[in-house]
């Protein structure tokens, strides 16, 4: 099947792109998978040793949780890619490009850097499929979970420095235990040093984990489809005690429209109603 395009003709698959958003919702969700498996699976010796020549081993921690965040936050997308969620495709195109940088920094894996820069570029050509819009008020929770993820991360941190005040060296200023804290969220080390590598290794990697939990669940609050709250108005309430006056006796459980934890949508003649509820982003009504 072909459609005219001008002079010539364009082939269906081009010029009917709705299919686009679902396959690219399946896409991410495999790529996502893969991501984490590539993080998780044995480096490749040889990579490993000429990237740790360049690059330092907090970095490549880093990148590896990065990569393991970044490919769970790819699956949590795809629902919201599927719907055609303009704020799914922008968070996609950026973990994309995180992706590609990551893989690199985590054991040049550059296969896996060449299919995040295949999947983005695929974003890219169909960005104009995406239009639905997000709830505003979802960011605002978004962004509170991620403060509060920090700010118990950063007491977490400042504790375990004065805790393990023996396993380090000098006696590092509370500023500098801060800033230690701070740096380590990206996987840096500071001006507080340890006596051991150990020590140093499980700080970096639980404050870094910090980070990861923090994407993890930002990306899943800002995708979350927000609950409006049900409730009944008064002028509702009584336009349906009207129709079970007259019609509830053919339906012996018509009464539960009257309940307040329900919203109510009318027949444009008024003369039909269907309570609803709103769960996990879908409308429930009762028949």
């Amino acid at each position: 099947m072909e459609t005219k395009h001008g002079e010539g003709t364009t082939p269906w698959w081009l010029s009917q792109r709705r299919w686009l958003p679902a396959a690219l919702a399946v896409l991410s969700a495999l790529y996502g998978v893969i991501s984490i498996w590539s993080a998780v699976s044995p480096h490749d010796r040889y990579r490993f040793k000429m990237l740790a020549e360049f690059v330092p081993g907090p970095v490549t921690l880093t990148a590896g949780l990065l990569v393991v965040a970044s490919g769970m936050v790819l699956i949590l997308l795809a629902h919201g890619l599927r719907r055609r969620k303009r704020r799914a495709w922008r968070l996609a195109v950026g973990i994309c490009a995180v992706l590609i940088v990551t893989h690199v920094g985590k054991g040049l894996d550059l296969e896996e850097a060449f299919l995040a820069l295949v999947l983005l570029a695929l974003l890219v050509y169909g960005r104009a499929e995406f239009t639905a819009k997000g709830d505003r008020s979802t960011r605002l929770i978004a962004v509170a979970a991620v403060v509060v993820i920090y700010a118990v991360g950063f007491i977490a941190g400042m504790l375990a420095i004065g805790v393990y005040h023996r396993k380090l060296t000098g006696h590092p200023t509370l500023l500098a235990a801060a800033w230690t804290t701070v740096r380590g969220f990206i996987g840096q080390t500071g001006p507080v040093q340890y006596r051991n590598v150990r020590y140093e290794s499980l700080a970096t990697t639980f404050l870094v984990s910090v980070t990861v939990l923090a994407i993890i669940i930002g990306a899943y609050l800002l995708l979350r489809p927000l609950e409006p709250k049900a409730y009944l108005t008064n002028d509702d309430s009584k336009r349906l005690h009207e129709l079970l006056d007259r019609f509830g006796s053919r339906d012996s459980l018509g009464y539960f429209a009257l309940r307040t934890d329900k919203s109510v949508v009318w027949s444009p003649t008024g003369k039909a109603a269907v309570p609803y509820r709103v769960v996990a982003g879908v409308a429930l009504g009762q028949r």
